[in-house]
């Protein structure tokens, strides 16, 4: 079976690099890819130092591409709900420019602790349909 994604896209927004209790970088981001006459936005997220790198040379606006799977993510949100979310898990990345550079942005070196289950927000929990890659 064959799960492969290849996107070349601009991030949408700050990036936020977060560590796990266990020390595990972990990068949550998204990007807009433009197909002509539309934009599609899909979620990413990186690990270790994939995410450590992209969150010392990219910016929002930056230009990136970006190759992986597609995985699927469920839990169940605070009021209850169980939630589905499909993401790709980047396994490796191009930079195709730098803009963080360009703007003479500080690097964001600071992180956030939390715990390696609480992917999508520290208030919600869920269940992979799979192993996440650690």
């Amino acid at each position: 079976m064959i799960n492969r994604v290849i996107l070349i896209g601009r991030i949408t927004k700050e990036l936020v690099l977060k560590k796990t209790k266990t020390n595990k970088y972990l990068l949550n981001f998204s990007i807009a890819v433009n197909n002509g006459e539309n934009t599609d936005f899909f979620d990413c997220t990186a690990w270790g130092i994939t995410a450590e790198n992209i969150a010392k040379y990219m910016a929002k606006g930056s230009l990136i591409g970006v190759d992986g799977a597609l995985q699927t993510n469920k839990y169940v949100n605070k009021d209850r709900v169980q939630i589905s979310k499909t993401y790709i898990n980047v396994s490796n990345v191009q930079f195709l420019d730098n803009k963080k550079n360009q703007s003479a942005q500080k690097p964001n070196n600071e992180y956030n602790e939390f715990e390696e289950n609480d992917y999508e927000d520290d208030s919600q929990e869920y269940e992979s349909d799979g192993p996440l890659p650690f």
